[in-house]
């Protein structure tokens, strides 16, 4: 069953109120929440605020969008603070990087900190009943669909999933390639749409072709996975309507 909604960094300037307004307007099911600005790691206070805030406009929190990435030492990001975090937002899954550099780049001891460092956090989340899944990102070891089945593999963790979004500049048919390759991992999905030369952002229904494929196979697999809008046509409110609306249409 796919589920769709939105990224609230889509919005970085707007409020939390007023994203979850826009989200409920335009007929979307659930937010995921970025960690940076919207609902920053720790603030147990503002998690509590933009539940409470959510439930009364009857949507769902499809994700805690955090910032930590596996096997850096980041002082100033514990993961128990963010998963803290994401149990008051009743978030049922964080999302992670996994590391800071690409999979070419890597050194095998770089690479086993963020193994090592994931499984640890896994566990962690597994505890509290909450789900681990990688950003599907260049500049980290998920950075391609080989890559990401390589690590998720190396992993071996039964919490630990991962994201997809589409490969910007590949051709629709390596693209669904991608997907295929990890759908057995596969938690959410960033939807947007980036075409033209240069390549810039488009509306989604100019993509449409293309993630009707996309949308006809994530739905293959079982339980709930969430289709989330990020990357709006030049960050406008009304581009973003013409945007849910094709998404809906999409999923329906």
């Amino acid at each position: 069953m796919l589920i769709p909604g939105l990224t609230s960094i889509t919005f970085r300037k707007l409020s939390c109120s007023e994203i979850i307004t826009l989200t409920k307007n335009a007929g979307l099911a659930c937010i995921e929440w970025g960690g940076d600005i919207h609902v920053p790691h720790g603030d147990l206070d503002r998690a509590r605020e933009v539940k409470t805030m959510m439930a009364a406009n009857g949507l769902q929190t499809s994700s805690y969008g955090s910032y930590y990435h596996c096997g850096i030492d980041q002082k100033d990001i514990a993961f128990e603070k963010i998963l803290k975090t994401a149990l008051e937002l009743n978030a049922p899954l964080i999302r992670v990087w996994a590391g800071k550099k690409g999979s070419a780049e890597s050194l095998p001891e770089e690479r086993e900190a963020v193994v090592s460092d994931s499984r640890r956090i896994a566990d962690l989340a597994f505890q509290a009943g909450v789900r681990i899944a990688f950003e599907f990102h260049g500049g980290t070891l998920n950075d391609n669909a080989e890559a990401a089945k390589s690590l998720l593999a190396e992993t071996a963790h039964s919490n630990i999933g991962t994201y997809w979004q589409t490969p910007v500049g590949i051709p629709f048919e390596e693209c669904r390639a991608s997907l295929r390759t990890v759908l057995p991992w596969l938690q959410n999905m960033h939807a947007f749409h980036w075409g033209g030369q240069p390549v810039k952002r488009m509306l989604l229904s100019e993509g449409s072709e293309f993630w009707h494929g996309y949308i006809e196979l994530a739905g293959q697999i079982p339980g709930k996975h969430h289709v989330l809008l990020e990357f709006v046509q030049n960050d406008d409110p009304s581009a973003f309507m013409n945007d849910a609306q094709t998404l809906k249409a999409l999923i329906a």
